[in-house]
């Protein structure tokens, strides 16, 4: 390969850092559904009087948004 063939695949892949429309309207819908899945866990640990360990909650969540 050469080097602007390089240069030019490690842009493509970065393009999307600084269009930050295109990539949001794609990542909002799953974002929004997983946000809904977290209000519905965390309303139906507290009806059960569940205490809920937030930080681990929450790292949950992160790898499940990545």
């Amino acid at each position: 390969m050469i080097a602007t063939d390089d240069w030019r695949a490690q842009r493509n892949h970065l393009n999307e850092a600084f269009l930050p429309l295109a990539s949001l309207s794609r990542i909002m819908p799953v974002s929004l559904a997983r946000a809904k899945h977290c209000a519905e866990r965390l309303e139906r640990e507290s009806a059960n009087g569940n205490p809920v360990d937030m930080s681990d909650f929450f790292l949950h969540e992160t790898m499940a948004q990545f």
